[in-house]
């Protein structure tokens, strides 16, 4: 366990540092949330704090969100703009991520866009018409079905 001291070090931000050092606060939050009678609990920004994600997936009754904030978007959005990555495989692969350390519920400024994938990928695929098109693609299936 890290000491106060570290943990208000001046060369990392006090929220950075809370949730860095101090993972057992951002449980015991978690805690006082379920005794409280929470209907889900929400991890919030996503990407810095998956394993928050998934401590609080591995110990949550209820379900568990993330919220993949304005500024997750705006990293992932300009990177591909600048060609420094896939646009569709860095979305796909940060919401699988979210996935993957137990999110139930993802909200993301990339939903339109998901889902429009979604759509083209169901559209595309042989006997979509036939079986509908409201299947997730693969890589978003519940991977501890």
């Amino acid at each position: 366990m890290a000491t106060l001291h570290e943990c208000v070090s001046p060369t990392l931000s006090l929220r950075h540092a809370f949730l860095h050092c101090c993972s057992g606060l951002a449980m015991r939050a978690v805690d006082r949330d379920l005794a409280e009678g929470a209907d889900f609990v929400m991890v919030k920004p996503g990407m810095p704090y998956l394993d928050i994600l998934r401590d609080t997936a591995e110990r949550s009754p209820v379900p568990v969100s993330v919220y993949q904030v304005s500024g997750e978007y705006a990293m992932l959005h300009h990177a591909a703009a600048a060609g420094a990555l896939d646009y569709k495989r860095a979305v796909m692969e940060a919401l699988l991520a979210f996935r993957r350390a137990g999110a139930r519920v993802i909200i993301s400024y990339f939903t339109p866009q998901v889902l429009a994938w979604i759509r083209e990928e169901a559209a595309a695929a042989p006997g979509a018409a036939a079986a509908g098109a409201s299947a997730a693609p693969a890589a978003m299936a519940d991977h501890r079905a």
